[in-house]
């Protein structure tokens, strides 16, 4: 009896595991048949395989891939409101992770549009976890451009989001982030108690981002 062919979103769902894990080979080796096996990266619709797969080559920074991949995943998301006439999150998302890649990639035009984008779609669908997620994303556009001030005030709008529905893995972001822009600005004894307020969050939910916030923690308490 013929087997049949695995299945693409359980392949990708591995091999995000496998990178969490640290078996970046197999965990890209897993990505690109799960790819293959949703029709490939130009005509895949699966919204998970295409989100795990931006996530593994952004977390790589290969970021040309993420962008290709992030744009398919929009499109999809984009066609799927057009032919159920009903808006969801996925389109936000898809906007918000676009941004991200683009302001890495130092697209900060592209990717405070892209942003926006996801925030008016997200308002008008009432969802502020994902509200939260991309006000605390646009603000990093700013702190890329030293508009520290911006940036400031947007990641306190997403942290006051975040708070008010309990969703500490933003919360935990928007304190790092927050962070960064106390030691910007001089105030150590501010930026240490954020980063400490993440680092607990982080290290109870078990994220692989703790690691980055401890470490800034660690050399902030070192004697200048």
């Amino acid at each position: 009896m013929t087997q049949p062919p695995p299945d693409p979103c359980a392949l990708a769902e591995r091999a995000a595991q496998a990178a969490e894990e640290g078996r970046i080979q197999e965990a890209r080796e897993g990505i690109a048949k799960a790819l293959a096996g949703a029709g490939g990266e130009e005509s895949a619709t699966d919204l998970r395989v295409l989100f795990l797969a931006f996530q593994f080559h952004f977390r790589q920074g290969e970021l040309d891939v993420a962008e290709r991949l992030c744009r398919r995943r929009l499109h999809v998301a984009e066609e799927l409101e057009r032919t159920s006439g009903k808006r969801d999150t996925h389109t936000g998302r898809a906007c918000c992770n676009l941004g991200l890649v683009l302001q890495y990639a130092g697209k900060l035009d592209a990717a405070e549009a892209s942003l926006r984008r996801a925030i008016e779609h997200d308002r008008a669908i009432n969802h502020e976890e994902s509200v939260a997620r991309d006000l605390g994303t646009l603000a990093l556009v700013f702190e890329a451009r030293n508009d520290l001030d911006t940036a400031e005030r947007l990641y306190l709008e997403a942290l006051a989001i975040a708070e008010r529905i309990g969703c500490e893995p933003i919360i935990a972001t928007d304190c790092a982030n927050l962070g960064d822009i106390a030691l910007a600005r001089g105030e150590r004894e501010k930026a240490q108690m954020l980063w400490q307020r993440a680092v607990e969050i982080l290290t109870r939910l078990g994220s692989w981002k703790v690691k980055g916030v401890a470490e800034k923690l660690a050399a902030l308490s070192k004697p200048s």
